[in-house]
């Protein structure tokens, strides 16, 4: 999930790159209106201009402000689906005081040695992303 939040504050990157080059690709109703404003009106297309980059410029805040945990725990949260390949100091365990990091860290070192182990992982992935794919061709 937190991959779509990061594509969309990319988006809103592209969109205000957009706005401010004047191209407006993906504002056709945005170029209309300022193309059929006369000479005299111009002045308020900068304004308006100035109003569409404000708004995608508080946007991006807004998000990075509300999805910051997230970012702090993205690694963490990968190595749920890729505990073989995470490095332990990648980690973010800070909130899982309850584990014994000494042993964590011996477990961890044996699991990811070890080839079947590695290997039920890489073979799970593949089982849930086909399940996903046929989920979604549904």
């Amino acid at each position: 999930m937190f991959d779509y939040i990061k594509a969309f504050e990319m988006k809103l990157g592209v969109f205000k790159r957009d706005v401010d080059s004047e191209r407006f690709r993906y504002f056709p109703n945005l170029k209309k209106y300022i193309n059929d404003l006369t000479k005299d009106d111009k002045t308020d297309c900068q304004c308006l201009q100035k109003l569409f980059v404000n708004i995608i410029e508080s946007t991006v805040e807004q998000f990075s402000t509300r999805f910051a945990r997230f970012r702090e725990l993205e690694e963490t949260a990968k190595f749920i689906k890729f505990p073989d390949s995470i490095k332990l100091d990648e980690l973010n365990l800070q909130k899982f005081s309850w584990i014994d990091m000494d042993d964590f860290e011996m477990q961890l070192i044996e699991f990811q040695t070890s080839s079947i182990w590695r290997q039920k992982f890489v073979e799970l992935r593949a089982d849930l992303e086909s399940i996903e794919k046929d989920r979604l061709e549904k």
